[in-house]
């Protein structure tokens, strides 16, 4: 976050941007109170990948 304390080029969320489309990916901006703007990356990731990372889906308790 850039402010008169901590100010910063400028240059990452371009950069974030163009990597992600890159990547076939997508970049979501939304205000943050107080603190500029949060993003959200989303990528699209290999099966093998993604259940590496994804967690193991609930199993519901039968009763």
């Amino acid at each position: 976050m850039a402010d008169a304390q901590h100010d910063g080029t400028g240059l990452g969320l371009p950069m974030v941007r163009q990597l992600t489309h890159a990547s076939g990916g997508e970049v979501t901006l939304r205000p943050a109170p107080r603190a500029g703007v949060d993003a959200v990356v989303r990528l699209r990731l290999a099966p093998h990948v993604a259940e590496r990372w994804m967690p193991t889906p609930l199993v519901r308790d039968p009763m």
